[in-house]
């Protein structure tokens, strides 16, 4: 009996000893596994509203936000934004379409829109912020700018693929990532939008290039009567011919005259998100997106928005800093415009701006690209910046 108990003493020992053994692995296991993926704060992404509703063609903003936990400082987000195919982010530059929020992070390190996945990538860093000025608690990331596609509802998320990486204040602490414990869904619904059946105003200011205010005697606005077409975000299209714009007193920072044009949109409903495309009886057509614009616009539909039914009311643009170029004075048949701008008309200007002819003020030639009554060098100078674009805007 004494041999029984001793044995079952050892026994049990064996077992104890064997199942520390086995629990120390265990421990030594997580403690590795910890050691590898370690979190010194936790934080949660965010996606503001939540809800959206749009018409079909109306820019979609949204905000990133990070909230982290304890009052850890966040120095980088890297975050895929997944949409479906009623928002998109059309095919420019993404960078265009993102505002970071330049007092939280110094600069974005990489953005790529991947249209294959509809997912944009952002990763947006701190360097060069000391740690006391690091966000800390609700962070606002960026504000971004989608497109609504088309009608139809659809989510926008943050993928659980996103990562978030802060300060860590420990002595000597070397892990400074942050453990993220939500991935915001946000719902939108998109529609198509009903056009309105009452006459809507457009109202915008331009310019012709090389069209002094000073010396355009022969710039007169019946003499450059316009071709306007608008167009709505769900691609309703209309064109108005014979638009007499009028010519001001002012004039633009480098000197342009500025010309007023009032139209009235029979036949087209569209307050909002439009886009205008504008074309001279010599000149290359221009598409107009935005208020104020001042260079090429290389988006899909405009953003042209604020019609109204009045013509005192109604919003109007600025297009002067972008102005209109001349140069399409003819075809294969002498004089007869082919509505691009190349060596035909390379050939009719020089030749014409070699004969040195004038007309009284208030007249008209063709070939007199900057409207001063006058044939001259001057005029196959502004065509060959017209011949470095060739061909107008088209959708």
């Amino acid at each position: 009996m004494k041999n029984k108990k001793i044995d079952l003493i050892s026994l049990s020992f064996n077992i104890l000893l064997i199942a520390a053994l086995i629990g120390g692995v265990i421990l030594v296991g997580q403690n590795q596994n910890t050691q590898r993926g370690a979190y010194f704060a936790g934080a949660s992404l965010l996606i503001q509203p939540t809800t959206i509703t749009a018409n079909a063609g109306d820019v979609v903003p949204v905000q990133l936000w990070v909230q982290t936990a304890n009052s850890a400082k966040v120095s980088a987000v890297d975050v895929n934004i997944c949409y479906d195919k009623y928002l998109t982010m059309g095919t420019v530059d993404p960078t265009t379409l993102v505002d970071l929020n330049s007092d939280a992070f110094k600069g974005i390190e990489y953005i790529k829109n991947d249209a294959t996945t509809s997912c944009l990538r952002l990763v947006a860093v701190s360097s060069g912020i000391s740690p006391d000025k690091l966000g800390s608690g609700l962070v606002k990331v960026a504000a971004i700018r989608f497109t609504a596609a088309a009608a139809g509802t659809g989510t926008l998320k943050v993928s659980n693929t996103a990562k978030v990486s802060g300060y860590n204040p420990t002595a000597g602490a070397t892990d400074t990532a942050m453990s993220v414990s939500s991935y915001p869904i946000s719902t939108y619904t998109i529609t198509q939008g009903t056009p309105t059946t009452s006459t809507l105003y457009l109202k915008f200011s331009m310019s012709f290039l090389g069209v002094k205010g000073a010396d355009s005697a022969c710039a007169d606005g019946s003499k450059m009567p316009l071709s306007v077409t608008v167009r709505a975000s769900d691609g309703t299209t209309k064109t108005y011919t014979n638009v007499i714009p009028t010519k001001t007193t002012g004039v633009t920072g480098d000197g342009l005259a500025i010309y007023n044009v009032s139209l009235p949109l029979t036949g087209f409903g569209y307050a909002n998100n439009i886009a205008v495309f504008v074309k001279g009886p010599k000149h290359l057509q221009v598409k107009y997106g935005v208020n104020g614009q001042q260079n090429f616009y290389n988006k899909a539909g405009g953003e042209l928005s604020g019609l109204t039914n009045d013509v005192n009311t109604t919003q109007g643009f600025s297009f002067e800093k972008y102005p209109l170029l001349a140069g399409d004075v003819t075809g294969s048949t002498t004089g007869v415009q082919d509505g691009v701008v190349d060596g035909l008309d390379f050939a009719y200007i020089k030749s014409a701006s070699n004969g040195r002819a004038t007309v009284a003020s208030g007249g008209y030639m063709l070939a007199d690209i900057n409207g001063n009554c006058a044939m001259e060098s001057q005029d196959l100078s502004l065509m060959m910046v017209s011949l470095n674009n060739k061909q107008g805007q088209l959708y």
